[in-house]
């Protein structure tokens, strides 16, 4: 009995972990960067790992890379405010279906082209935008948003 206890705890303590796999990393840190998790703040410097949900803040002077794991790059300007608000990959890596949220500020993104039915929005304000494999910015203030495509 407390073996077959002990094997369901450690099989839930390994879905657990599956379940919050990260979905990138940040790389070219400048200035202070803060990932909020749930009710707590990280602070972001390079190599720390970023998953769906995490909101990626920049101060004023700030700048942030996000490496992510689908080969998507997106670069987060200062006095930024960005949510990975879903992000799901298949086990070749591929999106599934990612959104990305511009709460504030703005970000450069350049999302690898996607393969069969995946999905990859963009949000902020007023606008979602679908995008299938492109370059572009993205902007969001409290009464406008802005999309810039490359």
């Amino acid at each position: 009995m407390v073996t077959s206890l002990r094997t369901a705890f450690l099989l839930l303590l390994l879905f657990s972990f599956d379940a919050m796999a990260a979905v990138g990393v940040l790389s070219e840190v400048e200035g202070d960067v803060q990932i909020l998790r749930g009710d707590a703040f990280y602070e972001g410097v390079a190599g720390v790992e970023v998953d769906e949900q995490d909101i990626i803040e920049t101060a004023d002077e700030a700048s942030v890379q996000l490496d992510m794991n689908d080969g998507s790059i997106l670069k987060i300007a200062g006095g930024s405010r960005i949510m990975l608000s879903d992000y799901k990959l298949d086990d070749d890596g591929n999106v599934i279906e990612a959104a990305v949220d511009v709460l504030s500020g703005w970000l450069r993104f350049a999302v690898s082209k996607l393969h069969g039915e995946g999905k990859y929005e963009f949000n902020n304000s007023v606008m979602t935008v679908g995008i299938r494999g492109t370059e572009g910015i993205i902007e969001a203030s409290k009464e406008q948003g802005a999309l810039h495509l490359l």
